[in-house]
């Protein structure tokens, strides 16, 4: 968005350079308002216990977290450093167990604000164009996830920051620089090791960086050290460990591209850019205008009648996305905030991508974010009812008396109803969450699954540790019961 001397069509010369402004304060907003809206959102609508969460805030509730799962994937530590141990030495501090969870669910959907702070302050490039970018990237690819505990969450944040870094420090510090935001970037997720690769790739389209990236190279290097010796020093259990590789070979399962969410909002942007473009050839006044009156309604009519199904356990999923569409943003970034000093190729491929920008026009890339938001911002609420409505009817499932099931209740997570919004291998965690006073009459299992998180040891530990607050033994011990029949 820098560097960028006339528009088309639509735009005069005059007015072009003030509409790149406009555009940029925009994006901004977007990115700011929607990482402030993550954190409101999340933890009023309880999202901190959608999915594989409901395991991970009653393991903060009990106080035990590192030995109910995060020893067997300490390659992302860092997630469990920032969110999970502050909100368990709270719990452990005051005896408040739902306070524990809240202040989990605080700083993990906080974390884009953090990364967007730390970004603006490590940013050095013209007019802070990298923050700009991350701004977009919060706003147009953090909510394809949001709401799901994937650890690719923390990553992108910490992503942002790690590239203004690598780009912005100057050569004496550069390389403390790249370690330290390279070390907790990669102890986020797997996926994170792509992120950093990308970086590194970044530096080397910038023209007489070699020094800067030779001394990347050597803290991602050092890095990686690091992180091998973790891998090797915690090794997940047999049990975690077969579920874990079977897990990481559906990443990047092509089927992921076919998603709905994906779909839709390619079609939208697509279909509304094909229709800009023939409006504004054919010279019509209000070529954005109408095209996005004809792509809103176009909306309206597909939510209406269309009965859509909930981007809710694809949300989880969609972490490949991720992994795919931000670090591409990133080198747009890059070209965009050091054009004319990069290196002959990259000059011609972003010379390409700017020439798209300027026929499109800034009123079309702006009402085609606008469009993104909208399309994220209706989903999410239709989430958000959905999974509020989902707990209510959870509770009455396992606090009503039901003489038939006293101690467990079979519930089938692909029943209509419940619009895949159960997890089924946290349903007996979710049961004492929603609980009164963390006391269910029964736990909700379902029958049909196969995987128990913690074994009978941890659960038996656990029980020994319940105290006079927090999660009571009582349903502790129910956890055991469980776990120990179906898992040694």
């Amino acid at each position: 968005m820098r560097g960028v001397s006339n528009g088309g069509a639509a735009e005069s010369k005059g007015s072009f350079p003030g509409s790149i402004r406009t555009l940029r304060t925009f994006a901004a907003a977007a990115g700011i308002g929607s990482a402030i809206l993550f954190v409101f959102v999340g933890v009023c609508f309880r999202f901190q216990l959608f999915g594989d969460a409901s395991l991970f805030s009653y393991a903060i509730a009990v106080q035990d977290s590192w030995a109910f799962h995060w020893h067997n994937i300490s390659s992302r530590s860092t997630v469990y450093l920032y969110a999970h141990v502050p909100a368990e030495l709270y719990g452990r501090i005051t005896g408040d167990a739902s306070g524990a969870i809240r202040i989990y669910g605080i700083l993990f959907y906080g974390v884009q604000l953090i990364g967007l702070a730390l970004t603006w302050l490590f940013d050095r490039s013209a007019e802070r164009t990298v923050f700009i970018f991350a701004c977009a990237s919060t706003a147009a690819i953090c909510p394809l996830i949001f709401g799901s505990p994937s650890e690719m969450w923390v990553a992108h944040a910490l992503f942002w920051p790690a590239l203004a870094a690598a780009h912005s420090t100057g050569p004496r510090w550069n390389a403390v620089a790249a370690f330290a935001t390279f070390l907790p970037l990669s102890f986020a997720h797997e996926g994170a090791l792509v992120f950093i690769a990308a970086i590194l790739a970044t530096i080397l389209l910038r023209d007489g960086e070699r020094r800067r990236f030779l001394h990347g190279l050597g803290a991602a290097a050092a890095v990686l050290c690091i992180w091998i010796f973790v891998r090797i020093t915690f090794v997940p259990d047999d049990y975690t460990g077969k579920v874990l590789a079977s897990a990481a070979m559906n990443v990047f399962d092509p089927a992921i591209l076919a998603n709905r969410m994906l779909v839709l909002l390619a079609a939208t942007a697509g279909g509304f850019m094909t229709l800009f473009l023939v409006l504004r050839s054919a010279n019509m006044r209000h070529a954005p205008e109408t095209s996005a009156a004809a792509a809103l309604a176009a909306l309206v009519l597909y939510w209406l009648f269309g009965d859509p199904a909930l981007h809710a356990s694809d949300r989880y999923y969609l972490r490949t996305a991720l992994i795919v569409l931000t670090p591409a943003l990133g080198v747009v970034a890059v070209c965009a905030a050091y054009e004319g000093r990069l290196i002959r190729l990259a000059e011609k491929i972003y010379g390409v991508a700017r020439g798209l920008f300027v026929n499109v026009g800034v009123r079309g890339v702006a009402v085609a974010l606008l469009l993104v938001l909208l399309i994220h911002g209706a989903e999410t609420a239709r989430f958000a009812a959905a999974w509020d409505d989902h707990l209510v009817m959870f509770k009455k499932i396992v606090t009503e008396p039901q003489p038939q099931s006293p101690g467990i209740v079979n519930i089938d997570p692909e029943r209509p109803e419940f619009e895949e919004l159960p997890w089924f291998s946290t349903l007996p965690y979710l049961s004492v969450l929603v609980a009164p006073g963390f006391r269910p009459a029964r736990l909700a299992v379902d029958p049909k699954s196969d995987y128990f998180w913690i074994s009978c040891a941890t659960a038996t530990a656990s029980v020994r540790k319940a105290g006079p607050h927090g999660i009571p033994a009582q349903s502790r011990a129910m956890i055991r019961d469980l776990n120990c029949k179906h898992r040694p």
